[in-house]
């Protein structure tokens, strides 16, 4: 396998220091899986996704503000949302940077990462070679440092995992500061409220550098430990549904609403296009999404044994992976339901958009998790949607503000099986409902849900930043919690 180099990021000085738990080598991944191009079916997404990824927007953004953008893990196939923001945002003018706090080694075929791969800062989660830079930080400015580390572990000492988490983070956050610095960043955006925020505020609280971020999903529901003070500490946080923007107020306080921007996340309807769906007679059932409990694949194989005991000629594709498979799998021939059920395991987005497109209906079951994780708003049905494909989702977070029961999607009481399984033979008994459903959701999502749109009001609130610079924003150990 190749290094760093030789794929094009930049390389952080030193040697890594690999801890036992926080196991993070320099990011060594084959040039020539990067390069992969994703296809469309087959052909025309591949080349709708080339176009957009080769013809620049007219900038109307002075080339001299320059964005860093921070996320958890890159790269991230279930996270390419982020890269297609990414982007989509340069074509805004905007000279974007990425940030990445753990690189992974994982083959990714998606075309975003091998366009982004030569903006990608690599560096271990914690170093040796990054001391030099707390230190050269306590020298400069100790009481911003002291500060910074302060307020960053007494805000999050709520639970056990966000104030580790915290301490696992502050080392990354100092030493990436420096480098944003010399790289001559103007602001920073994060992706997820936990700790990729917490390092954005700490860069912020450090070099005065303004920051953002975006706020999705089990980031917030599951631990709110530090969001109010993040909240706060930002020129603006993002919220991708209403929903998380009251759930914020609600538990952080409603004081916080004038720094809340709903913005979606979008997809690109230009590559989530209709196909050429043929009836076989068989109810052809597709979820997507990580074999995890909130997304509730118990409660779809539930409702598959009740429409096996009604003799309904279905089957039932699971695409994806997670720590739920082996169980999932017992359940499946538990429930007797080996014929009907399959579990393909991970696709590439092309495979994904053509099973979307030959599927009777897309589902998802979310549910809200034992730890209090629940959906944002999926993009996964805003991918279905944008094929035309008719969707049945829980009625859970956000997703009713995506799916508009009987117009756009059907929705089904969350874990409730023999709900989804009414809402499946009411499609399978009506196929002209799901025509007129797949219309309408299309229609929903090319009018709220389109990525270039969305992303045109990200930009929008980046352009309409009061500091355009640096301002004295990031975490304080007095900011009330």
């Amino acid at each position: 396998m190749g290094t760093a180099e030789e794929w094009g990021c930049r390389v952080t000085d030193g040697h890594e220091l690999e801890t036992p738990e926080l196991n993070t080598p320099e990011l060594k991944i084959p040039a020539s899986h990067l390069s992969q191009v994703v296809g469309g079916p087959e052909r025309t997404a591949r080349e709708s996704t080339k176009e957009r990824l080769s013809i620049p927007r007219r900038a109307t953004t002075p080339s001299s503000v320059k964005v860093a953008y921070v996320m958890s893990r890159f790269p991230k196939i279930t996270e390419t949302f982020v890269f297609r923001e990414i982007l989509e945002i340069r074509r805004h003018g905007f000279d974007v940077e990425l940030f990445p706090l753990i690189c992974l080694d994982e083959v990714v075929e998606q075309p975003e990462v091998a366009t982004l791969r030569s903006s990608v800062h690599v560096s271990a989660l914690f170093s040796l070679w990054m001391l030099p830079a707390h230190a050269r930080r306590i020298l400069r400015s100790p009481l911003r440092y002291a500060r910074a580390l302060t307020g960053a572990l007494w805000h999050h000492r709520g639970t056990r995992r966000a104030f580790f988490g915290a301490a696992a983070t502050f080392p990354k956050a100092v030493y990436i500061a420096e480098q944003m610095e010399r790289r001559g960043i103007t602001r920073i955006h994060a992706h997820f409220a936990n700790n990729p925020a917490l390092a954005a505020s700490v860069v912020s609280a450090l070099t005065g550098i303004p920051f953002s971020f975006t706020a999705h999903g089990s980031d917030i529901h599951r631990d709110q430990s530090g969001l109010r003070s993040k909240v706060a500490a930002s020129e603006f946080t993002i919220m991708i549904s209403d929903y998380n923007r009251r759930f914020v107020a609600e538990r952080s306080g409603s004081d916080l609403l004038p720094k809340m921007r709903v913005v979606h996340c979008g997809v690109d309807t230009d590559v989530f296009t209709p196909g050429d769906r043929r009836s076989t007679g068989t109810l052809r059932i597709l979820c997507v999404a990580a074999l995890r409990a909130v997304k509730g694949h118990q409660v779809l194989l539930d409702a598959c044994a009740l429409l096996r005991a009604q003799g309904v000629d279905f089957e039932c594709e699971l695409v994806g992976d997670g720590p739920l498979r082996d169980t999932l799998k017992q359940s499946t021939r538990a429930l007797g339901l080996e014929g009907h059920v399959i579990f393909s395991g991970p696709k590439p987005g092309p495979e994904v958009l053509e099973r979307m497109r030959q599927a009777d209906v897309v589902v998802l079951p979310s549910i809200l998790d034992a730890q209090g994780r629940r959906e944002g708003i999926p993009v996964t049905l805003m991918e279905a949607m944008s094929c035309e494909t008719p969707v049945a989702a829980s009625r859970i977070s956000g997703i009713p503000e995506l799916v508009d029961d009987g117009c756009s999607g059907l929705l089904f009481e969350p874990g409730n099986a023999a709900d989804l399984a009414r809402v499946l033979i009411q499609l399978r008994d009506d196929p002209e409902l799901g025509v007129q459903l797949g219309r309408r959701g299309r229609e929903k999502v090319l009018s709220e849900f389109r990525l270039e749109a969305c992303v045109a009001q990200l930009a929008d609130h980046f352009r309409a930043s009061p500091s355009g610079g640096r301002s004295e924003t990031g975490l304080r150990s007095t900011d009330r919690e």
